[in-house]
């Protein structure tokens, strides 16, 4: 059985940012400030842009979700245990994890944590391997079928920057991939330097990007999502450290598998007008 566990409980702190003298719409102007971002209507009719993430999952052949939500949630799981009493959600069997925010802290320790607490809700999927991906980005049944059969104990999708259509300015914000002649992950270096960035490509032959979608077993992942430490920056637990931690300590494990093609993601406001219009092209089957 295909296990995927969908990351949904961060803040969207960058999504709700003030977006001044914008032609989006002020319905989705307001959902964006009031709602997770994966349940943002921007699909026909108002369709959650999770439904369509959902959707090429199932397309792809999973058949379990878990989806990871904020404690402060009130909308997902709602939505979700409405669809699946219609039969609504491609067959699709969709459970609930809280992130539980530390006592110490107003916001989640991070997507590390997510993954841990997750995979701690659901002690079943031991033995197994599972996909995590974020709630915001719109991966392709492509992506989403390559990592459900990757025969490797651990795997990712690497994204070609032209695919993508990321400039240099954006790659730079990104995670870079660093793989091996046989094409297993060194190690990714977030938010790299134009060097990094010259020599990867030189090193690798091309400039991979992860958008966070990643295939492991389960034992594996807990262990590391429980022992890694707090980035200091940012002070959480952050899911691409642990991921490079995984490869640099088990050489050949990780299999990058490299992908040419768009993805449309809901960062911020500015992004609605796009996805909107990508889902109108792209599906019209549902």
């Amino acid at each position: 059985m295909g296990h995927l566990l969908i990351l949904a409980g961060g803040t969207s702190s960058r999504m709700k940012k003030e977006l001044e003298g914008s032609t989006v719409n002020s319905e989705l102007q307001k959902q964006a400030n009031e709602m997770p971002k994966g349940m943002i209507g921007v699909g026909k009719g108002g369709r959650p842009f999770l439904d369509y993430q959902l959707y090429n999952a199932a397309k792809a052949g999973f058949k379990e979700v878990v989806i990871v939500l904020n404690q402060k949630d009130t909308i997902t799981a709602a939505y979700y245990e409405s669809q699946q009493t219609k039969d609504a959600v491609w067959g699709l069997n969709i459970r609930f994890a809280i992130q539980k925010i530390p006592d110490n802290r107003i916001k989640p320790l991070g997507t590390a944590d997510a993954v841990q607490q997750g995979l701690e809700q659901f002690p079943e999927w031991e033995g197994s391997k599972f996909t995590v991906c974020n709630s915001d980005n719109l991966y392709s049944s492509n992506a989403f079928q390559i990592l459900l059969n990757n025969p490797y104990p651990a795997g990712l999708i690497s994204y070609e920057a032209s695919g993508l259509g990321f400039d240099h300015e954006k790659v730079k914000n990104c995670a870079i991939l660093f793989e091996d002649k046989n094409g297993f992950l060194e190690k990714l270096i977030e938010k790299p330097t134009d060097n990094q960035i010259l020599e990867c490509q030189e090193i690798v032959g091309r400039l991979g990007i992860s958008m966070n979608i990643f295939n492991l077993d389960y034992s594996l992942a807990l262990q590391y999502m429980r022992s890694q430490p707090l980035n200091e920056s940012r002070n959480e637990k952050e899911m691409p450290e642990a991921i490079s931690r995984i490869a640099a300590e088990n050489k050949g494990i990780v299999k990058a598998f490299p992908v040419h093609e768009f993805m449309p993601d809901l960062t911020s406001k500015t992004d609605l007008n796009i996805v909107q219009e990508y889902l109108e092209r792209e599906f019209k089957e549902i």
